[in-house]
């Protein structure tokens, strides 16, 4: 394992992190999610970091951060109820960080309590989801403390086992006590200890000793902070991978059952919706890539969401495809306007007005799809574009 692997394994992390971003009915669980795995991204970061520096030892620290968030990841990420189980480690933690404030145990600070009354508004379970919560955490008999009450070597061992029954392998049987070591050689150089190893004691005058001390071997430090981290980022991945897997297959049967009970209408004049005919021959959690796309236009909505569509011909066949961009993808191609065309963008581009490009940008694509849309004219199912870069042909 070198540094550039590591890097890598980051930025998988970090992609499926903005993947999976947000969701109205998961707010509070995906809240959980998203900050566990971001803090494991993070820490592998700043392990990195130190790694470079004059005390490359301290690396471990940020390394036991790193594995301590892939194994709170994990459980949440394989759930059956990911919903409940989600909504209590938010709990957990804002709870944790109430107390450190003085405030009474078990109840929420006022910030954690203006985010349960937005979710309320989207959410019609919310309260009922976080009462809930609080009281099993209220009633959990005392044990580790995590979330789950629970060792978390043993916890780990039967994600991994769903997590291999997903993928077809089989778990080491010495999975949870080489967990155990790890984390344990791990804190040996986070907590304060006794780093100073002589290596030779000389007597000198007036009743002194001179120690000279054992220096640390970069490399064997580096190896294993690699190691760490790279086996903590995968079960970060692997986690979000499942997640994501599981909720774009519960999404598309959503999808399917909405165009099943209510016909997709459409105007004679306009053409087929590719996303609609997608979830209707159940691809509808499958991930595209389109390469070359001419974008001619975009538009801004209210919710300050890019959106733009083409006609795209397959088999003789014209269907419109429209592509939805948020967070960093639609920072991404504003960022590519702005480099094609570097005054267009001078004004902020007004909403629901759309903006006829000067000339064609091209781009490859990766998306999924989103949620079913209805007008009076048509019904589509728009793409959520999660990377977008410049095509081969965009000059």
């Amino acid at each position: 394992m070198s540094l550039s692997a590591v890097r890598n394994l980051i930025a998988v992390a970090r992609q499926l992190i903005d993947d999976h971003g947000f969701r109205a009915s998961s707010l509070v669980p995906d809240l959980a999610l998203v900050g566990l795995a971001a803090d494991a991204a993070d820490a592998a970061d700043s392990a990195l970091d130190l790694l470079e520096g004059s005390r490359p030892y301290r690396a471990y620290a940020m390394a036991r951060v790193c594995f301590e968030a892939s194994q709170r990841v994990l459980p949440l990420a394989v759930a059956e109820d990911y919903l409940r189980l989600g909504t209590r480690a938010w709990v957990y933690y804002q709870c944790k960080d109430a107390a450190l404030r003085g405030s009474p145990r078990f109840s929420l600070g006022s910030e954690a309590e203006e985010i349960v009354r937005f979710w309320e508004n989207v959410n019609a379970d919310a309260r009922a989801l976080i009462e809930e919560a609080v009281a099993s955490l209220r009633s959990q008999s005392r044990g580790p403390d995590n979330y789950l009450g629970r060792n978390l070597a043993e916890v780990a061992a039967e994600c991994y086992e769903v997590l291999a029954s997903a993928l077809g392998n089989v778990v080491p049987s010495d999975n949870i006590e080489i967990n155990r070591r790890v984390y344990a050689g791990l804190s040996r150089d986070t907590h304060a200890c006794l780093r100073l190893q002589p290596r030779a004691l000389r007597a000198g005058a007036h009743g002194f000793v001179e120690v000279l001390e054992t220096e640390r071997d970069p490399m064997e430090v580096s190896e294993a902070v690699f190691l760490a981290l790279s086996t903590s980022l995968r079960e970060t991945i692997g986690g979000l991978q499942f997640r994501l897997a599981a909720r774009e297959r519960e999404e598309a049967r959503g999808r399917l059952m909405g165009l099943q009970t209510a016909a997709a209408s459409v105007r004679p004049d306009y053409y087929p919706d590719l996303g609609v005919q997608l979830a209707k021959e159940g691809l509808g959690h499958v991930e595209c890539v389109f390469q070359g796309v001419p974008l001619v236009n975009v538009r801004e909505l209210p919710d300050s969401t890019l959106t733009t569509s083409i006609v795209r011909v397959d088999a003789g066949q014209r269907q419109l495809v429209t592509f939805d961009l948020k967070g960093t993808s639609r920072a991404a191609l504003l960022q590519l306007i702005q480099d094609r065309f570097p005054d267009l963008l001078a004004a902020a581009i007004p909403a629901s007005v759309r903006l006829d490009l000067p000339a064609p940008i091209v781009v490859n694509i990766r998306a999924a799809l989103g949620q079913i849309q209805r007008s009076a004219d048509e019904t589509f199912v728009p793409f959520l574009v999660r990377e977008i870069e410049p095509g081969l042909t965009s000059g």
